[in-house]
């Protein structure tokens, strides 16, 4: 297996002097920070949805495909709680730009909302230097960053972009982005990097919009605009053909990927909205489904329609893949109960031995 074949690599390998470590340290650093940055939403050449009116200018906007990645900064999330006057001073010259870490958030269509507070403003960055991610974990790691070495006082641990998503179960991830910018090719004559795109959610109050309207206008930088709903939606009808694709294919890959969408969604909206929850991620609807899909394949096992060693397999794996989504949760506030759909598979397990110890047992009803 791969872990055999990584372990005999580690004690076969030559032995690296202390400069070799150093030298691909740093080459893995930059292959990591170019993937990240790769994958994030750019604008390029897009066209603008509209313009939206702050006073006699006019601001584009953009909406994202339905997939996507976001890296973003919510203005006082935590602290400097006073109102902000000119976001450009803000940004570039006042004395927090010291800081040398920008605490960010990797969000996605499938998490959308599981951003730090939105007390004001919100911005995401489309690139970044090779050498900017200083620290990452899939929780808030509390990133201490008023000093050169940014530090934290949780634990560390980088993750490629769909894996942040997928394993952030507490409020928001975290990823730290090294402040001033570090490109040779600036865009603008600023030390620190600059915000791609200034946020506006459909949720917005409107103080948040008309302060977003202001931060775009004064950073001279674009909207893009995320409808939660629509989002909200779309993910939705992704669930839906990966539910009826899994029914007629049995293929568990997919039965773990749509329960990692389905968990990323229901744990983002949570505490966001409930109705969105309610209509499109209903966890009756998902425990439905699963325990449907675990009768149906009992039944064409009972019809020798379907081998009983490879039922006994998707048994086994789903068990697998609904204890580890909830090993997840593990130092989570947010519910989470799956014990009784890993329960049910244990006891088809159970029936499909049964069958195959009594040949002339036969499912009722």
């Amino acid at each position: 297996d791969n872990m055999h074949v990584l372990k005999e690599i580690y004690t076969t390998y030559p032995k690296l002097s202390v400069e070799e470590k150093i030298l691909m340290e740093q080459r893995i650093k930059k292959i990591y920070n170019r993937i990240l940055s790769d994958s994030l939403y750019k604008l390029n050449d897009k066209e603008p949805s509209g313009y939206l009116r702050y006073f006699n200018n006019s601001i584009p906007f953009y909406t994202p495909d339905n997939e996507f990645y976001l890296l973003v900064n919510s203005f006082s999330a935590y602290k400097n709680k006073e109102k902000i006057l000119d976001y450009n001073r803000f940004w570039n010259v006042n004395k927090n730009v010291q800081n040398h870490g920008i605490c960010c958030s990797l969000i996605s269509n499938q998490n959308v909302v599981q951003t730090a507070p939105i007390e004001d403003v919100i911005v995401g960055f489309s690139s970044f230097s090779d050498n900017s991610i200083q620290l990452a974990n899939s929780m808030d790691i509390y990133s201490i960053n008023s000093d050169l070495n940014v530090s934290s006082i949780l634990s560390i641990r980088f993750m490629l972009p769909q894996d942040f998503i997928d394993n952030t179960r507490n409020m928001h991830n975290e990823l730290v982005l090294e402040r001033r910018e570090l490109r040779d090719n600036k865009k603008v004559n600023y030390e620190n990097i600059q915000p791609s795109y200034v946020i506006i959610y459909d949720t917005f109050s409107g103080k948040q919009f008309r302060n977003s309207l202001k931060a775009a206008h004064e950073l001279k930088i674009p909207i893009l605009y995320l409808d939660t709903k629509k989002i909200a939606f779309n993910e939705s009808q992704m669930l839906d053909k990966c539910k009826k694709d899994i029914m007629t294919t049995l293929d568990i890959k997919l039965f773990d990927k749509m329960l990692v969408r389905y968990e990323n969604n229901i744990c983002s909206f949570s505490s966001f909205d409930k109705s969105i929850i309610e209509l499109y991620f209903s966890n009756d609807k998902m425990n439905e489904f699963i325990e449907q899909l675990f009768l149906n394949i009992y039944i064409l096992v009972q019809e020798q329609m379907l081998d009983q060693i490879f039922a006994k397999y998707f048994f086994d794996e789903a068990i697998i893949i609904l204890q580890r989504e909830q090993k997840k949760y593990k130092d989570s506030s947010k519910l989470f109960d799956k014990e009784p759909l890993i329960e049910k598979a244990k006891y088809y397990i159970n029936l499909i031995d049964y069958q195959k110890n009594n040949k002339s047992y036969k499912l009722k009803g």
